[in-house]
């Protein structure tokens, strides 16, 4: 086990940019123990039991310690990495989910023929009715064991929420084995042939369904073709991924009879519906925040004119340049919005 590139590229990783790609939360320098499970130090003591510094944590509570490497592996399979083959493989899968190391081909394997190339994507949308067609043929995540499965690699024990609130809210469903949706292929195979088997919603300004998109959820040997895909010939201009709440708050549907007096609504906009995933499973109250993730082109000044009056708007995209000129583009919207207030906290 020693040496492998796989390996050092995991531990080439600091413990919060593991924690962040884990969907562990954080508090300044301390996190809920991934071995123990802990999420403080005792009855009287609310601090989280796990401190950790750029390369390396320990629990105080089970004195567990680690790198990044360890905690992926107590995150993904509840103990410390060691030479059990099967726990190397969801490690390594994860990892290699994550765009963290390559999986790289046996010498011995033929070479795999070229990905046909898409046509350009345009700034229309696909056909409402079929829009409307695919997603109705779709089914429950949970039906889909390569849906579960992905999701499992990537949210360790957080995945059944997960998968319970999309199939509850109907945020992301599976796509069929087979579909006529001309739009759901990629390389000149079924979406479902060529592993993006989970499927979101994307919808326009108004809160309305207008398009999909596909996330790949195989084990590749390569990272060739795109973790997550549009529909076939159609870009994503002006669409987003938005909650049932947040559909609603577009729809300029008013906000649920349960809501206190004087709170005023709340937005969260993150990057990608990884995140988006992630921030769901953390949604607990009727005032807990509406959820948008962006993609590039998506966010427009039709989003912003549509938010209710006074909505507090969370901007949580990547600290990369991505991520940043999605947050400017998100600003620049709002000018004209003096009753919206923006935040840019919690960089990921």
């Amino acid at each position: 086990m020693t040496g492998a590139r796989w390996i050092e590229d995991a531990r080439a990783l600091t413990v919060a940019e593991a924690a962040r790609l884990l969907g562990v939360t954080t508090a300044r320098s301390g996190m809920a123990c991934p071995a123990c499970q802990a999420a403080r130090r005792g009855k009287r003591d609310k601090r989280p039991p796990a401190t950790f510094g750029a390369r390396g944590w320990r629990c105080w509570s089970c004195s567990a310690a680690g790198d990044a490497l360890d905690l992926v592996s107590y995150s993904l399979t509840g103990r410390k990495l060691s030479a059990d083959h099967a726990q190397q493989t969801t490690v390594r899968a994860w990892l290699v989910d994550q765009g963290i190391t390559a999986a790289h081909a046996q010498p011995s394997r033929p070479r795999l023929r070229a990905i046909p190339a898409e046509p350009p994507p345009s700034d229309d949308w696909p056909e409402r009715g079929e829009v409307d067609r695919f997603w109705a043929a779709c089914r429950p995540v949970a039906d889909d064991p390569a849906c579960l499965a992905w999701l499992t690699r990537r949210y360790g024990e957080h995945a059944g929420r997960i998968v319970a609130l999309l199939d509850h809210l109907s945020a992301a469903r599976s796509i069929p084995t087979t579909t006529a949706a001309r739009f759901a292929r990629f390389g000149g195979r079924r979406w479902s042939e060529a592993g993006y088997r989970l499927v979101f919603p994307l919808s326009d300004a108004d809160g309305q369904i207008r398009s999909v998109r596909a996330r790949d959820v195989s084990i590749r040997a390569d990272n060739r073709q795109p973790k997550a895909v549009p529909a076939t010939g159609y870009g994503c201009r002006g669409l987003i991924l938005a909650c049932d709440r947040a559909r609603a708050m577009l729809s300029g549907a008013p906000l649920p009879a349960s809501w206190p007096p004087g709170r005023l609504p709340r937005v969260t906009v993150v990057e990608g519906e990884t995140d988006w995933m992630a921030w769901l499973s953390r949604r607990h109250t009727v005032t807990d925040p509406a959820l948008i993730g962006v993609y590039s082109g998506g966010w427009i000044h039709d989003h912003a004119a549509a938010l209710p009056h006074g909505t507090i708007l969370t901007v949580r995209t990547d600290d990369n340049a991505a991520g940043h000129r999605y947050a400017e583009g998100i600003a620049r919207t709002i000018e004209q919005r003096r009753d919206l207030t923006l935040l840019r906290a919690g960089i990921q």
